[in-house]
């Protein structure tokens, strides 16, 4: 899920795969409620700062979804 090209700064393109990332490796359904919200709320403070468009904002959260909602699925398997 490369998203590199969302950003204009480095540092926000590397946080938001870190945050992304953890999503694949989450043992817990809590844990992985926690970490959706991490990178839901990051995304939104790239909006609130003007970092990404509300379009790049929506793009950002189906990513997290469709990621967590596989995630969550193989958890309760």
């Amino acid at each position: 899920m490369s998203t590199t090209h969302l950003f204009s700064n480095d540092r926000y393109a590397k946080t938001w795969n870190r945050l992304s990332s953890n999503l694949e490796h989450i043992n817990t359904i809590h844990a992985l409620l926690e970490a959706r919200g991490r990178a839901e709320g990051y995304a939104l403070g790239l909006l609130d700062v003007g970092e990404i468009s509300p379009a790049q904002h929506q793009e950002l959260l189906a990513m997290v979804k469709m990621s967590a909602d596989q995630r969550a699925k193989l958890l309760r398997a």
